[in-house]
């Protein structure tokens, strides 16, 4: 997802964990993410790891890629 608030952009990240990782840290995960996130393209974002099937998905099934609320 992204937002603008004020004059900078932001960036959400909502990603779903495995079903055979449910036992698995979260918050370590998506601080992992985060970090891998800004080595990789240099931007920071927030990440939520949430539970398998949590994303909003389309007809067909597939997982909205990007979903930009910033004002036009």
């Amino acid at each position: 997802m992204v937002t603008r608030e004020n004059l900078l952009d932001e960036v959400r990240v909502r990603c779903e964990i495995r079903p055979d990782q449910l036992h698995a840290n979260r918050d370590a995960i998506a601080h992992e993410l985060q970090h891998r996130i800004k080595s990789l393209i240099g931007v920071s974002t927030t990440v939520d790891v949430g539970l398998p099937d949590s994303i909003e998905r389309t007809l067909v099934g597939k997982a909205r890629r990007v979903v930009d609320l910033r004002p036009k």
